[in-house]
């Protein structure tokens, strides 16, 4: 069996959000929205354009009107929002129109559009940026604007629809906005995606079923929804893991043309109390202009009608929430390896820029870890990252992000632990199983570090692996925390073990492994969990991808690129997963590279500065 001289390698540990709306920074997101507006438009009582602003507050789903309308009166506009603001642009001018969140007050920061009265556009965002797109200008538009929500400046990235195109919707997910449906000017199916790191665009070949205009799309972390049109109900899904289409079978609950839509997912991609809203909208023939508010539940995808109403009959404008688009994420820049055997063992610490994909060596003062080790683990916050434990360690080393030095916060695991596997939340990072090869002991406890105050507990036999075990990797949902495989004397297990981050009960879904695996590594997204390599007891490269919402397993079809290795370690960022380092006996410095958008993995040519395996990572989020 796995012992000393034969280390497995660990796991990645999950970055979570953490509520961080005092600072004001655009990078951390609360989980919840408080508000949703809906602004302008057509509305009965103002046949021409409207300036109005409803406030629906979502805690209690109780309408308003704050009396805070916009500066002046618009139709056909479209909507972004990053946590503070939500942007209004086009319809009958081309000013954008800002609405501060914190006051409820509009404003024209003087940004204005290339082209005037562009109306009719589709819109989508990310952390950055709001995209424009589209439109009437007068004519058919094809040009693609960009707010930047930092200087609120608007400029035109140069990639263009063709053709061109209005009266269509847009969502986002973390890597990619979708404008589907609209006019050209005949009914179009086509979804167009954008790609949101160089800011290309392409057609994914999955379209809507049918032609449809006046559209309205919002999304969750998961899935986004074109939803209604003109003379139509129907909601149709878009997975945005593998750009499908489908109909979940919950439609409104009449045709709805032009309706108002906002979104409230959460940040942290839990779909629990989180939902989709329609607002408003045009009955069948347009003849008729409604002022109702229906709900879709995402859990459920249930469509319910809510008491509250807008103040006032009316289609064609636009609504915010105010927590931004419902993908957000925190924004993670650099994944950091410590510890390991090079060999010897280390106590340096190699820093991965996600940007360039360099690794480099940490060289500065107090940048590396107090005494070489290897096998500890890694949890991490929004602040600091925490590397615990080792071969005869009990130590927790604080990494702290904003200048990459290390200190002793002074709190350590009650006891040496060796290959444990980790998982956390935005409160406490869990230290689950491990051993120690010198006495010998292997642990089925699971610690405890409580990121406010760094103390560390024992949850003992009340919270329990239920076997004794190490080296087997961890993922981090939204609710649960999850342990998968590892070696439990005397064997290997595919048994995976679940954490209620809300109670500390551990259980298993109803789902294993394919087959026994020790030794391998995790990295995740928001949706997935990927677990690769390792042995089984041979080595193998393989990688097994578990779905957060259904606790299901399957295989993405593509492998770890640079072979067969146990011994590993991952970190994520936004938009991919690194695995690196490892052994077969001879130890590599590779990196290999999954990208979340197509599970492609692929070797990005930068690899480790020297071999190294047994060692732990963690990912920053500032």
């Amino acid at each position: 069996m796995p012992f000393v001289g034969d280390v497995f390698g660990l796991n990645t540990a999950y970055d979570r959000q953490v509520l961080n709306v005092e600072q004001r920074n655009v990078l951390n997101w609360p989980e919840y929205p408080t508000y949703g507006y809906f602004a302008g438009g057509v509305a009965v009582n103002s046949p021409a354009q409207s300036s109005t602003i409803t406030r629906l507050d979502l805690t209690t789903n109780v309408s308003s009107l704050p009396g805070k309308n916009l500066p002046v009166q618009r139709i056909n506009l479209a909507s972004v929002s990053n946590n503070f603001y939500g942007y209004f642009a086009g319809g009958s001018l081309n000013t954008l129109v800002r609405l501060d969140f914190s006051n409820e007050t509009s404003s024209i920061p003087g940004k204005n559009f290339t082209l005037n009265s562009r109306s009719s556009q589709a819109t989508a965002s990310n952390l950055l940026y709001g995209y424009f797109g589209g439109g009437y200008a007068p004519g058919f538009a094809s040009i693609i604007s960009r707010l930047e929500f930092s200087s609120e400046t608007v400029s035109n990235p140069g990639n263009n629809f063709s053709p061109s195109r209005a009266r269509f919707a847009g969502t986002s997910s973390s890597t990619y906005g979708y404008f589907g449906g609209g006019y050209i000017p005949t009914l179009v199916s086509t979804i167009t995606r954008l790609d949101f790191t160089n800011e290309t665009l392409s057609l994914p070949t999955r379209n809507l079923p049918t032609g449809i205009g006046d559209n309205a799309a919002f999304s969750n972390i998961f899935y986004g929804y074109f939803s209604g049109g003109t003379g139509v109900c129907t909601i149709h899904r878009l997975d945005f893991s593998n750009e499908t289409i489908s109909l979940p079978g919950k439609n409104l609950p009449s045709v709805r043309r032009a309706p108002l839509v906002f979104s409230s997912s959460t940040a942290t991609g839990s779909l629990n109390g989180s939902y989709g809203y329609f607002g408003g909208g045009a009955t069948p023939g347009g003849t008729g202009i409604i002022n109702t508010i229906q709900r879709i539940d995402f859990g459920t995808e249930n469509i319910d009608t809510l008491s509250a109403t807008l103040g006032q009959q009316v289609r064609s404008g636009a609504a915010v929430a105010n927590s931004g688009s419902s993908f957000r994420t925190s924004s993670k820049t650099y994944g950091y390896f410590a510890s390991g055997f090079t060999p010897p063992t280390t106590s340096v610490i190699v820093k991965l820029d996600f940007s360039t994909e360099n690794a480099n060596v940490l060289t500065g003062s107090g940048q590396n870890l107090p005494a070489p080790t290897a096998g500890s683990s890694g949890v991490s916050n929004n602040y600091y990252g925490y590397f615990g434990g080792g071969l005869g360690s009990c130590t927790i080393s604080r990494l702290d992000f904003s200048n990459d030095t290390i200190s002793p916060p002074g709190k350590n695991l009650p006891v040496s632990r060796y290959l444990s596997s980790t998982v956390s939340n935005s409160s406490y990072g869990y230290f689950g199983g491990g051993s120690n090869p010198i006495t010998p002991v292997f642990y089925c406890s699971i610690i405890r570090l409580d990121f406010s105050t760094e103390n560390t507990t024992d949850l003992g036999s009340t919270v329990s692996l239920t076997a004794n075990l190490h080296a087997a990797a961890g993922v981090s949902g939204n609710l649960y925390g999850y342990f998968s495989g590892g070696f439990a004397p005397p064997a290997y297990i595919s048994t995976i073990r679940r954490l209620d981050f809300s109670n500390e009960t551990v259980s298993s879904p109803p789902v294993s492994l394919p087959g026994i695996r020790g030794g391998h590594a995790a990295v995740s997204n928001n949706r997935y969990g990927y677990f690769a390599a390792g042995a089984t007891p041979t080595l193998v490269n393989t990688i097994i991808r578990f779905d957060f919402l259904t606790e299901t397993l399957s295989p993405p079809g593509n492998n770890l690129p640079y072979g067969a290795v146990e011994l590993l370690a991952g970190v994520s960022s936004e938009f991919y997963g690194y695995f690196a380092g490892g052994t077969t006996g001879s130890l590599f410095c590779n990196i290999g590279r999954i990208d979340f958008s197509n599970e492609t993995t692929s070797a990005p040519g930068k690899n480790l500065p020297t071999v190294r395996q047994a060692f732990s990572g963690v990912s920053n989020s500032n």
